[in-house]
């Protein structure tokens, strides 16, 4: 194609104006949060190739080359820039789904919404994939996704944290109540000693200290409220704590300011740099040009290309005047599937491709900037703790455990509430203030214990006791309860004289642990009844019951009913998960639910109670939904992660090995349990490293399978 440098320059400007938008037109007034414009660019043109135009119809194949295409485009993204790129790409793709829908083309939307999730497990997998020899960290840490950062309750305590160090004391039992009454060394302890001055800073939002634990006259808080605490403590064979609350940032303090800024006027080194993207179309269509036997993709993009410098040479013979339009959702123009050559058609869809061009550089800006503040969100709050010989800065949820600070003492740090999905932000605050008070006596019962360990009370009945009120520190009360438990341990500490026998402890101990079990079983349906826990039988001291919320708060599941269709308030996590609950879990959690109207094909299923969702499920071309023989037997642990992968539009396809023990690489659902293992869905047993495929799950499993697959593949 011969080109003086004149009309090249030229159309390279209008060409990268009418359809790059912004790619080449953003600077980043920040580096911390970037997105690489460019790749966003390319992969609206190849949304634009499969979605724009009435004749445009999605199959699998099409979306099978788009996810190659994406892939391709993002192989090279830098690693600082993939997260946010990925985001906005995501972004991208719901607006071109929206567009779909609303066109009134539901099933073309579904399978771009699947590329989406496609893309996400892709991307999942591939770190997987290069991460692996750091797999054993990652399965230490907590594998639920992060909430985003509210106000918390933590506990810090320090010192002699195994019982072993703790039993220093020699003296009498009046010795040692006397030094402790002085703030002195308790005889025995002298080598034990060790003077700490800390401190414990966040990144953002405030600390305030509620208690302090086990302080006595050589202890004190010297700040106690701020951004930045700072303590001094002397350790002597004990331990000294502080509760702390985390109070996040206010919306009104968090800085408003977004790293992206659009540039409407270009320069020179902007013209250039566009220019050489432009040339490097016309090389692609050289290229082309020079196949013997083009495939029809081929020929396609052939036209595309011919058709976009004709428009712009075009569009360069004379300024256009805005056409006045209405608004439109499209993405991106609508350039590349118009074929007509009339000049005043061409003069009209220039005219309208300036105006859409425009709107593309707006909603390309405002997705950029909504990932820009969505990262900013869920960027982790930073604790900085400088103590003995441990000085670190950590992620919050990261410093939950001991660390070693030296002279064979642990600093340890634990959230003292632990708050489902779906509880109001009203229920919240109350829990944590129920959860201060109850804690401040149980604290008052950790002095007393640590006392009485040191003028040598029996360690057996003191650990037993110790355990107790750590069962009541973990669980979150009502209002009602919380001051039942405060009086109670109230109680308990009076009972508690420095002259009390192993025997004396014993009984005390096993009358409160009584009396708290009637409180708890009392405060749970008060707690249901408030929407604090989903059921009834999920209690918030239960690993499953975040899972369960969390399926619960998007409506996927109900709980069981009454004959009467009534809501009994009961999620029964110990049942087998039958397949025609599984129709519906998978279903709902894929955003799909059940069929409008008809009957299903499966005979068994036509007066079931779960015959919609079977019908979509045999719309679909679910596997489960072939052959279908009975719907209320248990479903295997290999049925159920396959057919929440398939409803969810992910299909693993080969595999060339398995990471579990017990599945052969011969199993019918082998690729889709390996692949839920690497987007970190589930992780089978740990001590045999098994995931027993063809055994029950039960409904808590389900509902953790269910969370796991919306945080990983579905939510933003």
């Amino acid at each position: 194609m011969n080109l003086t440098d004149s009309f090249r320059r030229g159309l390279a400007i209008a060409l990268a104006l009418a359809l790059l938008g912004p790619a080449f037109l953003i600077v980043h007034a920040e580096e911390d949060v970037t997105v690489d414009e460019a790749t966003v660019a390319d992969v609206e043109v190849i949304l634009d190739e499969i979605t724009v135009g009435d004749d445009s119809s999605l199959s699998e194949d099409v979306i099978e080359d788009a996810l190659d295409d994406i892939l391709d485009q993002v192989e090279d993204v830098d690693s600082g820039e993939l997260d946010a790129t990925l985001s906005v790409i995501e972004s991208t793709i719901e607006d071109s789904v929206t567009v779909l829908e609303s066109n009134g083309r539901p099933s073309d939307a579904r399978l771009l919404r699947a590329l989406k999730i496609r893309l996400r497990a892709e991307m999942i997998r591939r770190l997987h994939d290069s991460n692996d020899d750091r797999s054993e960290d990652r399965n230490d840490k907590d594998d639920r996704p992060r909430a985003p950062e509210r106000r918390g309750l933590w506990e810090v305590r320090w010192g002699a944290l195994d019982a072993a160090r703790r039993d220093c004391a020699t003296g009498s039992a009046n010795d040692v109540l006397d030094a402790l009454e002085n703030g002195e060394v308790v005889p025995g302890c002298e080598s034990e000693r060790v003077d700490y001055e800390g401190t414990l800073s966040v990144d953002r939002g405030s600390l305030k200290v509620r208690k302090t634990v086990l302080f006595e006259k050589n202890d004190q808080v010297i700040t106690d409220e701020g951004n930045s605490l700072r303590f001094q403590s002397m350790i002597d064979g004990h331990w000294d704590g502080l509760i702390v609350q985390y109070e996040p940032e206010t919306s009104s303090s968090q800085s408003s300011a977004l790293p992206y800024h659009v540039l409407v006027a270009s320069t020179s080194e902007d013209d250039a740099t566009m220019s050489e993207a432009v040339e490097a179309d016309q090389d692609e269509l050289e290229e082309l040009q020079s196949v013997r036997d083009p495939s029809d993709r081929q020929k396609a993009r052939i036209q595309e290309l011919k058709d976009r410098l004709k428009l712009q040479k075009d569009r360069m013979q004379g300024p256009v005047k805005p056409l006045k339009m209405e608004d439109s959702t499209l993405p991106r123009p609508a350039l590349l599937n118009s074929r007509t050559s009339d000049d005043h058609s061409v003069r009209d869809r220039l005219q309208k491709a300036g105006e859409l061009r425009d709107r593309l550089m707006e909603k390309r800006q405002d997705r950029i900037e909504d990932v820009q503040q969505q990262m900013q969100a869920n960027e982790p709050v930073m604790i900085t703790l400088s103590l003995g010989t441990l000085s670190a800065t950590l992620p919050i949820h990261e410093w939950a455990g001991r660390h070693d600070i030296g002279h064979g003492h642990f600093v340890e740090i634990r959230p003292l509430v632990n708050v489902g999905s779906g509880v109001s932000e009203a229920n919240r605050e109350r829990l944590i203030e129920n959860k201060a008070k109850v804690r401040a006596k149980v604290s008052d019962v950790k002095e007393k214990v640590s006392r009485l360990r040191q003028i040598a009370t029996s360690n057996s009945s003191l650990s037993n006791l110790e355990s107790t009120v750590e069962d009541v520190d973990a669980y979150n009360f009502d209002d009602t309860s919380a001051a039942e438990v405060e009086s109670e341990l109230a109680a308990l500490i009076a009972q508690l004289g420095d002259n009390a026998s192993a025997e004396d402890i014993a009984r005390v101990t096993a009358l409160f642990q009584q009396k708290v079990a009637r409180i708890k079983q009392v405060a749970k349906t008060r707690k249901f009844q408030q929407q604090i826990i989903p059921f009834r039988d999920t209690d918030d001291d239960q690993w499953y019951t975040g899972y369960v919320s969390g399926v619960k708060s998007r409506g996927i599941i109900s709980g069981y009913k009454d004959k009467s269709g009534n809501e009994l308030g009961e999620y029964r996590p110990s049942n087998d998960v039958t397949v025609a609950e599984l129709f519906k879990i998978g279903l709902e959690t894929a955003g799909e639910g059940p069929a409008a109207s008809g009957e299903p094909s499966a005979a068994v299923a036509r007066n079931h109670w779960a015959k919609l969702y079977v019908k979509r499920a045999e719309e679909l071309g679910l596997n489960l939904a072939s052959n279908l023989s009975d719907l209320n037997r248990p479903a295997t642990r290999a049925e159920v992660i396959r057919f929440m992968l398939e409803a969810a539009g992910v299909d693993p396809g080969t595999c060339s090995s398995i990471d579990f023990s017990d599945v052969p690489r011969t199993h019918r659902h082998a690729c889709f349990i390996q692949y839920a293992k690497e987007l970190g869905i589930i992780s089978g047993d740990d001590a045999t490293g098994a995931f027993r495929p063809d055994e029950a799950i039960n409904r808590a499993e389900t509902a953790k399978i269910a969370d796991k697959i919306i945080q990983t593949l579905l939510d933003q």
